[in-house]
């Protein structure tokens, strides 16, 4: 049974879902085998996942090993946990179990019935308070119930222009966020997509600019507009404002989606101008999205975005806010990186507050199983060494970072940007008196475009006293 999909299926329930499959398996209507129940229990009961020929002896302990049957077994309770998992996700989407069953009272003919559920879906989505696509499409299908119904009993004026503007609400704004996603992830992955008829919905859109009074229209409209004009800030303005305002009419994935791809505009903008407006809009957005959750999945925060919110903080030496996230937020971040990107934060937080002893023992004591978080905590050790002038351990840690960066074979971006740090570190501690090969240097490290301690880096040349 290991590596089977019951296992894995198996694994992966919670608590509440483990009780509903219970529930299921001791009733009639779902289950009338004791041996399933009998598989259940038993896996339940293991503190490892049971083999076929285990299973088999605990449910059948006077007959043959017949591999099929643990199949056949296995097959049904499978399919019992699948039928609960579904009753489960339906049970959530109330709206959706309403018009199935409006279709139902229709298909019978019962007027009242239909008419009070219809009645009832319209109470649920003022209810939601939602007004994105997933709006519109169940408004459409409701629409559609209610056009088979009147045209079969011709009780009153059908309501095609209804149906169908619906229908085009529910078609633009989902072809609208296909949009923002795929251009976002073809950035990233230099992907291109076809988009369809996307062209000409923005077209028509543009021609009809009503549309962009829609709130959510106008959100995944601007959103995209910023996408790909970053250099106009109105696009963006409109967008952040739409989000922070109205984010209510969203789903909690869609709203986090926007929040994401507003908080990565501001990156790149970060990226290109290290103006503290942009840091202070990304920590502002963060802030935010953090205070109603939209940053958490599962209940787990991204170690990326975990060290991100505290970069931010440190820049803007909001180091109170910084402190408190850092503890707050611990224990939101994966179990396997936990400890070590709580201490790495913590060493960053010192750091910066100058209190280099306490940075070091932080930044000692951690162990990095993720190479690049590691390589982030070699540069601070080499930032508190250089302030410390412990040129001695600088040199020797610099060609430990060398052997690192072979040893374990960094790509791309990083290999260049974490040479480059190591270089000009060392030519920094071995400035000379030599006026022109200085002015080169500091040059140099200002064309630079790979290397994230740009900034400090020139500081240092600043900061160095040399008698010419």
């Amino acid at each position: 049974m290991k590596n089977s999909r019951l296992e894995e299926i198996f694994q992966t329930l919670d608590k509440k879902e483990r009780f509903e499959v219970n529930k299921a398996l001791r009733s009639p209507f779902f289950n009338q085998r004791g041996d399933v129940q009998q598989l259940w229990e038993l896996l339940c009961e293991s503190k490892e996942t049971p083999n076929k020929e285990e299973v088999f002896a605990k449910l059948y302990p006077t007959g043959t090993y017949e591999p099929q049957r643990v199949r056949a077994v296995m097959s049904w309770l499978m399919s019992i946990i699948e039928k609960t998992l579904i009753f489960l996700e339906v049970e959530k989407e109330e709206i959706q179990g309403k018009i199935a069953l409006s279709s139902w009272y229709r298909k019978r003919g019962l007027g009242k019935h239909f008419n009070e559920t219809l009645a009832d879906v319209k109470v649920l989505q003022e209810k939601k308070g939602l007004k994105n696509a997933s709006f519109y499409r169940e408004s459409y299908l409701l629409e559609v119930e209610a056009y088979a119904f009147d045209n079969v009993n011709r009780t009153q004026k059908q309501n095609l222009q209804v149906l169908t503007d619906d229908l085009d609400m529910a078609f633009i704004l989902e072809k609208l966020r296909q949009a923002v996603i795929m251009f976002s992830h073809q950035a990233v992955y230099s992907t291109d997509y076809d988009t369809g008829l996307f062209d000409m919905i923005l077209q028509y859109i543009e021609k009809k600019p009503h549309f962009l009074e829609n709130i959510a229209i106008s959100t995944y409209y601007y959103c995209y507009q910023s996408q790909i004009k970053p250099a106009d800030e109105n696009n963006f303005q409109i967008f952040k404002k739409n989000i922070m305002e109205h984010y209510l009419i969203f789903s909690q994935e869609e709203i986090r989606d926007l929040y994401l791809l507003a908080i990565n505009y501001v990156i790149k903008k970060i990226n290109k101008d290290k103006s503290q407006v942009y840091t202070q809009q990304v920590l502002e957005l963060y802030k935010k999205s953090l205070t109603e959750g939209y940053l958490l999945e599962n209940n787990i925060l991204s170690r990326f975005t975990y060290r991100n919110i505290v970069g931010a903080a440190l820049i803007l030496h909001d180091y109170a806010f910084a402190e408190k996230f850092i503890y707050d937020y611990k224990n939101r971040l994966e179990r396997t990186y936990r400890d070590s990107m709580f201490s790495f934060s913590l060493a960053r937080l010192e750091y910066s507050r100058k209190n280099y002893d306490a940075a070091l023992l932080l930044l000692q004591k951690a162990e990095y199983r993720d190479t690049l978080l590691a390589l982030a905590a070699k540069t601070i050790l080499l930032k508190i060494y250089y302030e410390k002038d412990e040129f001695d351990l600088l040199d020797a840690h610099l060609a430990s970072m060398r052997a690192y960066l072979k040893r374990k074979r960094v790509m791309g971006y990083h290999q260049t940007n974490y040479k480059n740090i190591i270089h000009y570190t060392q030519k920094i501690i071995n400035l000379s008196n030599d006026k022109k090969k200085n002015a080169e240097l500091r040059e140099a490290i200002s064309k630079e475009e790979i290397l994230t301690e740009k900034e400090w880096l020139l500081e240092r040349i600043e900061s160095v006293k040399i008698s010419y």
